[in-house]
């Protein structure tokens, strides 16, 4: 660039040197012009007159010389100015013969300036034009980068650990993240979701935003929560100890238990789940009785933490990260409602049937408690057979109560008018709509049909005759054009990041099939989908889990691979895959999964002289109950119960019975190699009866997991 800069002003130069040729030569013919006219002789005249006064006067020095008259003046001067005159007709006539030559050159100059200046633009274009394509802008580095955003994390999580060290050290008191925070002076605005302190000083930060600014980075390593567990004497009864306004559950070790208060809680049951509603400055503690209902109770007072008469049942309240300290959901039996711990008073009236916390997402495992959908503390509620959603603070309705079910997907809600028929033994699902949690509707008028949401943004839904995928804005992904033979919807999931939807397929006389399914599936690597026949029956949907505790290579064959049907990724005498510590799976094509897949033929059949009487009403109830008693994950527990609650709630009474690990091993034994430290395999028998049936209870080992654990869940409906 700096070459080109000097070329141009070397032609700029160039360029004035010929205008100042030019003007000089404009200059010479002017006085040409002047000289030769004889138009002029007059002013020529008048002129040189005046200058011959100014040259007397300067000349003249003498007195006598300035008091001549006029003529006297002018009769000396004509000599002079004849002369003058004689010279300058000399002069015209020695220049022109040169007034052509003169002309020529103007002419010629005047083209090889307008030649250099149209140069000298075509270059200053060109220039420009290289300048704006070629010129590479230095970049200046992004304050918020997702490097710079790490190293401010990183700084922020030291400052806010040493604080907390030294409180430690010097107090042995292990501070709150929030009071640490407040004497951590720091430059950037850090706020973190997942704000984790643990007993040794150490915290962990996830989902943080920094000045506004997302980062995907985290600080510090999760710790395992450590599980505090309440020592249960024969009456029911346990302790909560304190020290500096912490509690815990675990009794203190002796050399150190003086140092604790002592609080005794009696429960006149066999309380189970006690959890506390906050370790710190902790005023409830809650359980489950053993007929499944949770009470609260105040720890230093050993009341009840809701002292209205006939309340059977209080619910804890969870938001994402922990309990909500003031408000609690309180039953009589019949009717639910919103109480205020600080208050003493029912914030929201006891009209509600019952208080839906999970809405086919179900958490595991006791204490059950109603799940808060976002920031802005709304839960679901179901009210007169009729699912909505309110604000639990104020009672105000969000999302209208106008349909039978709901479904949560995600950030949004599925609504529909639920039926069954018992004669076709069909279920239809009518007035279907999309929500968010805050009362927003989605897709309103824009389809013939909408068959459910997953994953929070796939939506499959009809348009005239056309099924489509599409997302929640509407965008178009894929049309699978018409669809023949599409019963009702059995189920939606996602797997391996991809929709999948399954529907009962329709024989020719329209008749729904119970044994035949068709699923439709998009594929978000390819961006195309599919669908094909499915059988319904027979053992659905095992899907196995891998958790080594570093990345291993890992294969898993059946000992009777002829019971297998569909698999995914496909099974050709074993799978062989790449599994990280999270459980990510990854096959010889690099092709990434959460979990392998197949069904396969019924083999064991039970006769359910053991297992579960279940009704639609207990249902959530009673699998998060016996998911998180067998040992499953939440997020395990979560898809469980996406897949088999429908089941369930469309027989209205079942018998249930849970098959595990060692009956499955005994007729298709699955080998996985480096073999797992724990390995749970559990199968769900599911079978629909028209009366409440007595069977005896079914004993459960709970699962317990140790180094590299594998997890299967698969079940079977009669």
């Amino acid at each position: 660039m700096d070459k080109l800069e000097k070329q141009i002003k070397e032609l700029q130069e160039e360029s004035e040197h010929y205008n100042d040729m030019l003007e000089e030569m404009f200059d010479d013919e002017k006085m040409v012009r002047v000289k030769k006219d004889p138009e002029d002789d007059e002013d020529t005249k008048e002129f040189n007159e005046e200058e011959i006064d100014e040259d007397i006067v300067e000349e003249d020095e003498d007195t006598k010389e300035f008091n001549k008259t006029e003529e006297e003046q002018d009769e000396e001067y004509v000599p002079k100015h004849e002369k003058e005159e004689e010279q300058v007709v000399e002069e015209v006539k020695e220049e022109q013969p040169k007034k052509k030559n003169n002309k020529k050159k103007i002419i010629i100059i005047s083209l090889i300036t307008a030649i250099v200046i149209a140069l000298i633009v075509i270059i200053l274009v060109v220039v420009f034009t290289l300048n704006k394509k070629e010129e590479i802008p230095v970049e200046k580095e992004d304050k918020y980068s997702s490097s710079n955003l790490k190293k401010i994390l990183n700084n922020y999580g030291k400052s806010i650990e040493d604080v907390i060290s030294i409180n430690l050290d010097n107090k042995k008191e292990l501070l709150k993240f929030e009071d640490a925070d407040d004497l951590v002076e720091f430059p950037n605005k850090v706020k973190c979701k997942t704000k984790e302190v643990y007993e040794d000083g150490k915290i962990y930060l996830e989902e943080c935003t920094i000045d506004g600014h997302k980062t995907k980075s985290t600080y510090g390593t999760k710790q395992e929560a450590k599980e505090e567990e309440a020592e249960v004497v024969e009456d029911g009864s346990f302790y909560v100890y304190e020290k500096e306004n912490k509690y815990t559950l675990e009794t203190p070790k002796e050399n150190e238990i003086e140092n604790y208060n002592k609080y005794l809680i009696t429960t006149g049951t066999e309380p189970s789940g006690i959890t506390l509603l906050n370790e710190y400055n902790a005023k409830y503690v809650f359980y489950y009785d053993k007929d499944y209902n949770v009470w609260m109770k105040n720890i230093k007072t050993n009341k009840d933490a809701v002292p209205m008469k006939g309340i059977t049942s209080v619910l804890p309240i969870k938001t994402k990260y922990e309990f909500d300290t003031t408000f609690v959901g309180v039953s009589n039996g019949t009717y639910w409602g919103i109480y205020n711990l600080n208050t003493g008073l029912l914030e929201v009236k006891m009209n509600y049937t019952s208080i839906s916390p999970n809405l086919y997402m179900g958490t595991s495992g006791p204490p059950q408690y109603i799940e808060v959908l976002t920031d802005n503390n709304i839960a679901a509620i179901d009210t007169n057979d009729k699912v909505g959603v309110i604000n639990y603070q104020t009672g105000d309705v969000v999302v209208p109560f106008d349909t039978n079910g709901m479904q949560k997907s995600g950030s949004y809600l599925w609504k529909y008018q639920y039926t069954y028929n018992d004669k076709t033994h069909e279920s239809e699902y009518t007035n279907k709509s999309i929500y968010d949690f805050e009362g927003d509707k989605y897709l309103e008028n824009k389809y013939d049909d909408i068959y459910g949401i997953v994953d929070g943004k796939y939506i499959l839904v009809r348009d005239n005759k056309n099924i489509k995928m599409v997302l929640i804005d509407g965008k178009e992904l894929y049309n699978y054009k018409e669809i023949n033979n599409l019963g009702s919807i059995n189920f939606s999931i996602g797997f391996n990041q991809n929709p999948v939807f399954q529907f009962n397929k329709k024989d020719k006389t329209g008749t729904t099939s119970e044994n035949e399914c068709i699923e439709v599936s998009y594929d978000n690597k390819t961006k195309k989908g599919s669908y094909k026949d499915f059988t319904c029956g027979g053992i659905a949907k095992p899907i196995l889990y891998l958790y080594p505790t570093e990345q291993t290579n890992v294969k898993i064959t059946f000992e009777h691979p002829d019971l297998l049907k569909t698999t995914y990724p496909k099974y050709n005498k074993e799978w062989n895959v790449t599994v990280k510590e999270d459980g990510t799976i990854t096959d010889k094509n690099g092709r990434t999964y959460y979990a392998l897949y197949w069904d396969e033929k019924q083999k064991n059949k039970v006769d359910f002289k053991y297992g579960y009487y279940v009704t639609k009403e207990n249902a959530i109830k009673f699998l998060e109950q016996k998911l998180f008693e067998i040992g499953l994950t939440e997020r395990e527990a979560n898809e469980f119960i996406m897949y088999w609650l429908p089941k369930l709630e469309d027989n209205k009474k079942s018998l249930v019975y849970f098959e595990l690990t060692d009956e499955k091993e005994k007729y298709n034994k699955i080998n996985i190699e480096p073999k797992p430290d724990s390995l749970l395999r559990l199968t769900i028998h599911i079978k629909k009866v028209n009366k409440e049936t007595k069977i005896k209870e079914q004993k459960i080992k709970p699962f317990e997991r140790e180094g590299f654990t594998a997890v299967e869940w698969g079940g079977v409906e009669y």
